[in-house]
């Protein structure tokens, strides 16, 4: 069974992360590896995920950061900020 570890992100993990880049229809979601792009995972709001064998394989995002942008014109938030 595989389990999965959700860790405060450190920057050792941000920075790996923003290396990562995907393929179509994905690549939206790539990063360009820039330190700025480190820095935003550095926020508070972002997870890494671990496996079972203490690979980083993953992140999450809460707060803020979770929120997107076409969400505010949708009124699916309850605040207006």
């Amino acid at each position: 069974m595989t389990y999965y570890q959700y860790r405060p992100m450190t920057l050792e993990d941000a920075s790996q992360i923003s290396c990562w880049t995907y393929d179509e229809p994905y690549s939206l979601y790539s990063n360009d590896g820039s330190d700025e792009s480190a820095d935003e995972l550095m926020n508070g709001d972002y997870y890494a995920v671990f496996d079972n064998d203490d690979e980083l394989i993953g992140f999450i995002c809460a707060g803020q950061s979770a929120r997107v942008p076409g969400g505010y014109a949708a009124a699916i938030y309850d605040d207006a900020t």
